[in-house]
């Protein structure tokens, strides 16, 4: 049986969506069905899914309005572990490694 992961994001000038994209194609060949969500068309649930992941940019230090609307509405997403973020900021990407 298939993951159903859903991707979320809300972008500026398009790298999130980018991200996104590799990050979709890479879920699918591995396996995965994976459905991409503009945060502007966005009208299911989190939990349709079995894993869900929010991406959104930082512009001039803030984060998307619209992101932390739906982050405080679906404020029960913090405690679940199925449920992951990234944010861009300009065209970088950072990998930490806590261990």
């Amino acid at each position: 049986m298939k993951t159903k992961i859903g991707i979320l994001y809300a972008t500026v000038d398009g790298q999130t969506l980018k991200i996104c994209n590799v990050l979709k194609e890479i879920l699918i060949e591995k396996g995965n069905e994976v459905n991409l969500f503009s945060i502007e068309d966005f009208s299911k649930k989190p939990t349709d899914f079995d894993k869900f992941v929010i991406g959104s940019s930082i512009r001039y230090g803030k984060h998307n309005s619209k992101i932390i609307a739906f982050i405080n509405e679906h404020k029960y997403l913090k405690i679940i572990s199925n449920t992951f973020l990234f944010l861009t900021y300009f065209s970088y990407i950072y990998i930490l490694n806590t261990t």
